[in-house]
Formats: C-alpha cells, structure tokens, sequence
C-alpha cells in the first residue's frame, strides 16, 4: 500500500472532504506548510504517521469539527488552544465583542464575561482594552484550564473564576461597568442544530431550559443587582429569541435596548442598560 503524502490527498478528496480542510490538517500532523504538501506528494509517510493522518481524515469525513482535530482555532485575530471542553469560537460572537467596544465606557473599566469557555471574548475585550480590568467564569473547570492557558499563551492578564453563574463569584467584585456573556441558548429539541454541533460541542455550553432562555434569564435578572448605573449588559443569543430576549430585559427593568445583527443580517446580541439612580 502506498503510504506517500499523495495518497492521503487522494483519501481526503475521495471521502469529500474540502481541499481547504485536507491541506489545514494534514499540516498540523505532519508538521509542514499546505504548499510542502503539494510540492512533495511523492514523500514516503513512516506507516504510523500515515496511520495516524488516515485516522485523522476519516475523523473529519464523520464531521468531527476541524478546529478540534486541530487542537486550535481563531478569534478577532486571537489564535486560540481549544479542546472539546469548550466552544469553537464563530464569527456571530464577534457582534457581541464589537457591540461592547462601541457601548463601552471610556478609561478603566470592569467588566465580567459569564460563561468563558476558551476564553475568547474576555481575552479579545483585554487585547484590545488593555486598560480593562477583566473577569471571566466558567462552570467547567476542563474549560477554564484552556481559558487560562490561553491567556497565557498571549500574556493577557484575565482573572478567572469558577462558577456557576453568579454561584462562586467574589462579592467584592461588584459592580461592574458592564457584563457580557454567550450562554447556552439552544432549546434541547431544536431540530436546526447541525448534527455535528450537538454531538461534538460541550452540551453544558449549548442547551438551556425554558425553550432555551434558562441561562439567558438568570444572567439577566443577576445583573440587575451587579452592575453600576448605566451599566452595560450584553447578551449573545439564537436568531429566532431576538424580540422575546428584548421584552424580557424591559420587563426587569432595562433601559436602552437594542438588538444588533449577525453576518448573516440575523438578530444575534442584545445589550441594554442599567438604569441611572
């Protein structure tokens, strides 16, 4: 059998794969950049090496989602570690990042982000509001562990904390000038999540109760006693609980909110205001 780099080309393109993703992974096992690939089909693979990037290929084929194959993904220009512990970062949080930029009070500033996963929205808002104080929690302490190396990896200073929710936080640490968080929003039985979603990615990091405003509605009536006056809240959510979210955050008090759209023209993040006195 043949074992030459060639050859695991040719098993992606007939298991109808994207040359894209092939050349992504088959690079990170093997150590060299897509053009070594192609420039050096004819390399002999020691067996297991082959083996192992055979196994890999089939893995991508059962739609095992790539950055997790990888080890790594990308976020506002943030390369990230990721593990099956946390969220694989998208493009549609990068609504509720720019949305808190914009809303965001000028000068050193508080702000929590609930439900952290790899960290990539606290460490996005530090990169780029390095005179932020930030904080950030997690449930799951295998995703506060990436959280933490990532933070790490790009020497952004973030304190993380475990907790469930507001459960576990310093009481000291309130107020805050704003909190941010991309909860669980997806209701169990959603029949348009994608098969590859609900059997790879962290269930903890995705479902929510109350056709999937559980964690939406603790975040939002926690705050209320948590944020200074003016104070920011920004919550991601699914494209369909846009209007509802709204009403719910007016019910409890909220000025000031609006919904922004995703890439997609989607509604995807809703901020509102504590408000003054």
């Amino acid at each position: 059998m043949s074992t030459t780099v060639a050859e695991l080309l040719r098993r992606g393109r007939a298991l109808g794969l994207a040359g894209r993703e092939v050349r992504a992974l088959l690079s990170h096992r093997l150590g060299q950049g897509p053009t070594w690939l192609l420039a050096h089909g004819d390399a002999t693979l020691e067996a297991e090496t082959f083996a192992t990037c055979a196994r890999a290929l089939d893995r991508l084929a059962a739609s095992e989602p790539l950055p997790y194959l990888l080890g790594e993904g990308d976020f506002a220009g943030l390369a990230l570690t990721l593990s099956p512990a946390t969220l694989i970062p998208r493009p549609d949080t990068e609504v509720l990042l720019e949305g808190a930029l914009d809303r965001l009070p000028r000068g050193p500033c508080r702000i929590l982000e609930l439900g952290t996963g790899s960290g990539a929205l606290a460490l996005a808002l530090k990169a780029q509001r390095p005179d932020a104080t930030l904080l950030a929690s997690d449930i799951s302490v295998d995703a506060l562990a990436v959280a933490r190396a990532n933070a790490a990896r790009h020497g952004l200073p973030v304190e993380f904390w475990e907790s469930d929710w507001y459960r576990g936080l310093p009481a000291d640490g309130f107020p805050v000038d704003a909190i941010l968080s991309n909860p669980p929003y997806i209701a169990p039985e959603d029949p348009d999540l994608a098969p590859s979603v609900a059997r790879y990615e962290p269930a903890l990091a995705l479902f929510a109760g109350d056709n999937g405003f559980a964690a939406l509605q603790e975040i939002l009536t926690g705050a209320r006693t948590r944020l200074k006056p003016g104070g920011l809240l920004g919550l991601e959510h699914g494209y369909g609980q846009g209007p509802a979210l709204a009403a719910r955050l007016r019910a409890a008090g909220y000025d000031a909110v609006e919904t922004l759209n995703d890439l997609a023209d989607r509604p995807r993040a809703t901020f509102a205001r504590q408000p003054h006195g």
